[in-house]
């Protein structure tokens, strides 16, 4: 130390007794202190910077949530505004930190919200005789390792935070200077992302969101989580609380007493048990306790946690899962001799489970906090048999990774992959009736309950909201499809199975990616097919297309048409009929007929059972296309099949969001048709709710069940939409398979071009027909995506449906 600085050091000491009193206790955190506010000062002793500015900011702090102000704080613990909002509101004229460690301790004030003198004390045996509590509890008590305070559960936040395992002396700190600004919370059930959304501009003013709530006034309206309304609760559980109380109230007894914390749960007609089981096996202990909390923490408070421990080798399991039993008689564990595997210990697991339905969790995965309501609320309202969920993909901090948005119940597509997986709400009768799991199937074991739930319940309803966290892990097929080939053999199986049972004539074959298969076989060789190939340039099409074109496909009672734009079709006919292609015909295109006349009169007057639509630009088609699209027919509540259009050997444009600015037609049709499909993957054969015209085949004693297409009302671009949405309307499924596929040359493209009048004119029709029959989201899409990507839903709703 340089004579200059002795000096001044000296000097300070002499003329300010905060300076030589904060020195002497050794407390000030000076790298807190700079770092709380991102401060840079020229002095090298933030000390002396701190005792000059601290008195001025006290005095000027005024009282109200509006004038609240983030200070630089001398420590983690001391919290300024805190401490001058609960105890001096009207400003004080003497550095505060000084005043708490001289005075205010004494008058059992607390220098923040994460210390409580009396928990503390409580805790770790301090006493008055010690001196005051916080230079106690950084001298020495710190390193215990015990939260002084009910506001910050250090084992909560080690759990969320792994990587601090070993830093617990300094979590509160890292809580402060990093650990907020992440969203991070110190406490069950506070949710500092909804908390700082309530304060509007002035919550990313806000650095720790949890002290900000706990230094507002009894009056003040903020909730502290999305589903915790502290007057409410406080009503509920009859204990005369301050509203800031109230969440340390629940965590540590309501919620093990089920009381309600939120109107949303107390108006539910219906409140039945939700059973929960979960198989155990070696987990890290940090990510159990996570996943039995999340489960704990539920707002739905009607739960039954079944833990079955699978024999795990871990010595620590057993002691974990009974210090949980012991807290709440909701939470049910068994213990298996011997290693039996996922399915076994599942069922074990459920066989603990009294409630009217069964859930399905992970050890290593978690629910949100809503998860349990949003499934009962979906249960009354729309009396479902299996309910399912979005979800996410997270890290060992709970990080998001990734999202996934699922569609509405879409049974071609679970006979091409599990795309349900998480999270899974069924009647436990039904779950009993399947016979609960296979360990058969260990692997997919999950994937063949849902193939049988799914030919047994009536209603399955989809939650397009994310309710479940699917923890990613080296082993998890959450991220390494490579990791687990015998699950995808059991997968397959499973598949295979279900096909048996359904008596569907199929070979579940694998594709390039795992988990994911493909039906195989099953067209009718017998049938008679009629191809309509329309808008075709004669000039630009070649024989040797033709040629290829017979000879791909099942069976061989086919008849083509070409529907020629050019008056050169009799010539044309010709070089057909020299050619050998007897079953051909060449027609020219009525002008005086619209398209979609024309092909109606056309399928009408087909001689075969199915009738294809193909698209004339079509350069290049999959080997079997035809045979792809007709193996779909063999199930028999199928009235449309339509194959996959490349362009130029690309998917082409995407369609997974709306442009709402585009407000063509055409756009409009190709969105509707495409849009669930790049949702659930263009690589997945899936139910869709509408077909395009370019490569699709028609049962044709369906298409006529219905009367076929509206050709008045839409005669160019709308008529196979109103037809599908009929179709299914009568209980039809519409399918896409990747397995057909065409390739044409030109871009898919549909920009904001100037239509026809009379094109407008079909828009406006077919979207007032959206209005009547009530169509407000394709339930094969997910309405998450639009949130997600800033699109407001009432805004996309009123462009799909138009202007009333």
């Amino acid at each position: 130390m340089n004579i200059k600085k002795v000096v001044l050091v000296f000097w300070r000491l002499c003329t300010s007794k905060n300076y030589r009193y904060l020195r002497r206790l050794k407390i000030f955190d000076s790298g807190y202190y700079l770092s709380t506010q991102g401060m840079i000062t020229d002095d090298l002793d933030p000390l002396w910077t701190y005792v000059k500015t601290a008195g001025a900011c006290a005095n000027l702090l005024a009282t109200g949530p509006s004038s609240w102000s983030q200070q630089a704080d001398p420590h983690p613990l001391f919290d300024t505004s805190f401490y001058l909002l609960n105890y001096f509101p009207g400003g004080l004229k003497e550095n505060p930190f000084s005043h708490y460690l001289r005075v205010g301790w004494k008058k059992g004030y607390r220098p923040g919200p994460f210390f409580d003198p009396e928990i503390y004390a409580e805790r770790c045996g301090w006493k008055a005789g010690d001196g005051d509590p916080l230079s106690h509890y950084c001298h020495g008590g710190q390193q215990q390792g015990e939260s002084p305070s009910l506001h910050f559960d250090f084992q909560f936040y080690f759990d969320k935070n792994p990587i601090l395992a070993d830093v617990n002396h300094e979590i509160i700190k890292h809580y402060k200077l990093h650990g907020a600004a992440i969203g991070k919370s110190p406490l069950p059930l506070f949710d500092p992302q909804f908390y700082r959304e309530q304060l509007g501009a002035e919550g990313g003013l806000v650095s720790d969101p949890l002290s900000h709530y706990l230094s507002l006034p009894e009056n003040a309206e903020y909730l502290p989580g999305r589903l915790f309304d502290p007057r409410f609760y406080i009503k509920e559980c009859g204990v005369q609380l301050a509203r800031k109380d109230a969440l340390i109230h629940y965590v540590t007894e309501g919620v093990f007493a089920g009381i309600y914390c939120h109107k949303r749960v107390a108006s539910l007609v219906s409140k039945p048990l939700i059973s929960i089981v979960v198989p155990v096996y070696n987990p890290d202990p940090a990510v159990l306790r996570n996943c039995i909390r999340s489960v704990l923490y539920q707002a739905y408070p009607h739960w039954q946690l079944c833990l079955a421990d699978d024999c795990s080798s871990r010595a620590d399991v057993r002691p974990l899962l009974e210090e949980w039993a012991k807290k709440d008689p909701r939470i049910r564990v068994t213990y298996l001799s011997e290693n039996g595997g996922i399915a076994a210990a599942t069922n074990r697991a459920s066989q603990l489970a009294t409630g009217k339905y069964i859930s399905f969790l992970d050890n290593d995965d978690e629910l949100t906090v809503d998860c349990l309501l949003e499934v009962v609320e979906t249960i009354n309202s729309q009396h479902a048999d299996l309910v399912y969920s979005d979800e996410d993909l997270i890290g060992d901090d709970g990080t998001r990774l990734s999202v996934f948005r699922k569609p509405g119940f879409n049974r071609g597509l679970l006979l091409s992959h599990n795309y349900i997986t998480h999270f899974v709400t069924v009647k436990r009768s039904l779950f009993e009736e399947v016979g609960g799991l296979d360990s058969e199937y260990d692997g997919a074991q999950d994937y063949d309950l849902l193939l049988k739930l799914s030919e047994l319940c009536e209603y399955i309803v989809h939650i397009p909201k994310v309710l479940y966290h699917w923890r990613a892990s080296k082993s998890s097929t959450s991220i390494n499809h490579d990791q687990k080939s015998y699950a995808n053999e059991a997968g397959r199986l499973a598949l295979e199975a279900a096909v048996a049972r359904r008596g569907l004539p199929y070979e579940v074959c694998n594709t390039k990616l795992n988990y994911f298969y493909h039906l195989a076989g099953g067209a009718d060789v017998e049938a008679q097919y009629t191809v309509l190939i329309w808008g075709v340039e004669l000039e630009k099409l070649e024989l040797d297309f033709i040629t290829s074109l017979v000879a791909r496909g099942v069976g061989a009672k086919v008849e083509y048409v070409l529907i020629a734009r050019e008056k050169k079709h009799a010539s044309f006919a010709k070089v057909l009929a020299d050619s050998g292609h007897e079953n051909w015909q060449v027609i020219l295109h009525s002008q005086d007929e619209t398209k979609a006349r024309q092909l109606h009169r056309l399928i009408s007057r087909a001689g075969g059972e199915f009738v294809v639509l193909l698209d004339g630009g079509i350069k290049r088609l999959e080997l079997n296309w035809r045979t792809e699209l007709a193996s779909v027919f063999a199930q028999e509540d199928v009235a449309i099949v339509c194959g996959k259009i490349t362009c130029n050997g690309q998917d082409g444009t995407s369609y997974l969001l709306p442009d709402t600015g585009n407000t063509t037609a055409v756009y409009l049709q190709e969105f509707l048709c495409s849009s669930t499909r790049h949702m659930a993957g263009l690589h997945c054969p899936q139910d869709v709710s509408y077909a395009g015209w370019n490569l699709t085949m028609l049962r044709r004693e369906s298409y006529l069940a219905v009367g076929g297409f509206t050709c008045e009302d839409f005669p160019q671009v709308f008529a196979m939409a109103d037809l599908c949405q009929r179709l299914v309307a009568c209980g039809k499924r519409i399918v896409y398979t990747p397995h057909a596929y065409g390739d044409i040359e030109v871009d898919c493209v549909c920009s904001s071009v100037e239509e026809s009048e009379e094109i407008q004119r079909e828009r406006g029709r077919f979207q007032r027909l959206l209005r009547k029959r009530g169509v407000t989201i394709d339930p094969l899409y997910n309405p998450g995506l639009l949130a997600e990507n800033d699109i407001d839903l009432d805004s996309y709703v009123q462009w799909q449906k138009g202007d009333k």
